[in-house]
């Protein structure tokens, strides 16, 4: 999947501001109330949350599909990686045919890079912000998974 545009409530918005621009070195704009981060082709809005949200998000970033190991790399030195009860910190899964790593942004957000294998999108060079290619997951939580899946292919088709 490719998002193209992302809303997302956070209690902290310069904290979380601050995350995206100097820790993953993404570009960032700011609006009255808000802010936009630019994430490869995606830009994920950051909006003030009502007092009592007490919620976090998981999505996924698309990185090139031989770039995971370097991401890791490239990550771990900016926040820690999350792991497994076992201590495992990538984790390859057959079903998708990708490889990830998670790691949380300043409001506990879950995030991932993924590297795709189907996608054929390898680049050379070291991993930096600029390989990240957009948002290809969103986490939506529901009591009623089929009900919700059911309203969202009526609306999106």
């Amino acid at each position: 999947m490719n998002i193209k545009n992302l809303e997302l409530a956070t209690r902290d918005l310069s904290l979380q501001r601050q995350f995206y621009r100097e820790t993953l070195g993404l570009p960032v704009q700011l609006f009255p109330d808000m802010w936009e981060v630019q994430a490869g082709s995606a830009k994920i809005l950051f909006k003030q949350a009502d007092a009592d949200f007490d919620g976090a998000y998981h999505f996924a970033f698309n990185i090139p599909a031989n770039q995971l190991l370097a991401s890791k790399a490239w990550i771990a030195e900016r926040v820690p990686l999350l792991h497994d009860e076992n201590g495992k910190d990538d984790f390859d899964s057959t079903n998708w045919n990708s490889h990830s790593v998670y790691f949380k942004d300043a409001a506990g957000n879950v995030l991932e890079f993924i590297a795709r294998r189907d996608l054929k999108n390898s680049v050379e060079g070291e991993f930096n912000s600029s390989h990240i290619l957009n948002v290809s997951e969103i986490g939506l939580p529901s009591e009623d998974v089929i009900g919700l899946a059911n309203e969202l292919c009526a609306k999106l088709g």
